[in-house]
């Protein structure tokens, strides 16, 4: 049964989350709705828009509430937080490593989701590859790219994103599958469009080339406050937190 309030305890440190006014179920379905009326304004069917739900913070229960009401794909940040939530969730759902990766977390990485999101080296990729092999699968990765240039930043600059390309497509153990960022952050969504804009370019121009054109499938750009503008410049994954889960309370940040 769906509450209209959810109380929590976080495990760690059991401070009370509580939803105001609104349900899981119900920011899911305003977030879908929201999808498909803004796909139908520009001319993009909303089927192509995979929503991956962002758990960073969250306790298991809700990340569970939210694959009971129709979430097929979440998001970990953290390798310790998601082997503390994965093993004690149900249903059928794809899980993502959007996080910075740790070379000596790569092993968990492999054995614990189905994607991450989150390659920024090709030393990395290659670390994930043998992980991969090993555990006798084959990991899909996104490279995420740096496109806002930011110093403090993960991520391959746009201008080594094509030979980053090439060399990780090449791994044995990896299925190269598109790219992910996190650009610059803003008060005004509407000015991280450009890096939306810069960022669908450089995809494009990757999809161009032959021996790419099958890498470059997703693009994942988008979160709680610009989703909408990001699918406007052609994402097909946006990854949201707040809207569906609400605030993340200040004690469960890591």
């Amino acid at each position: 049964m769906i509450l209209s309030r959810v109380s929590i305890e976080c495990k760690e440190l059991a401070p009370t989350i509580m939803l105001k006014e609104e349900t899981i179920h119900s920011n899911i379905a305003r977030v879908r709705q929201r999808i498909s009326e803004h796909c139908k304004h520009i001319g993009r069917d909303p089927d192509e828009i995979t929503v991956v739900a962002v758990g960073k913070g969250m306790p298991a229960a809700l990340v569970q509430e939210a694959i009971s009401n129709g979430i097929t794909d979440i998001a970990e940040n953290y390798i310790r937080e998601a082997g503390e939530k994965l093993p004690v969730l149900s249903g059928s759902f794809r899980k993502h490593m959007i996080g910075h990766l740790q070379t000596n977390k790569a092993r968990k990485a492999v054995q614990w989701f189905d994607i991450v999101q989150s390659i920024d080296t090709v030393d990395l990729a290659s670390l994930v590859s043998r992980e991969a092999l090993s555990a006798g699968k084959r990991m899909d990765v996104l490279i995420q790219v740096n496109i806002s240039r930011e110093p403090q930043k993960r991520g391959f600059l746009p201008e080594f994103a094509a030979q980053a390309a090439l060399e990780i497509q090449k791994l044995p153990g990896v299925s190269l599958k598109g790219l992910m960022t996190i650009p610059r952050f803003h008060e005004d969504p509407e000015a991280v469009r450009p890096y939306f804009k810069d960022l669908r370019r450089l995809f494009m121009k990757l999809k161009t080339q032959e021996t790419l054109r099958n890498s470059m499938e997703v693009l994942s750009m988008g979160m709680s406050d610009d989703f909408l503008i990001a699918i406007e410049e052609g994402s097909t994954m946006v990854r949201i937190g707040r809207a569906i889960y609400g605030n993340r309370p200040q004690s469960c940040q890591t």
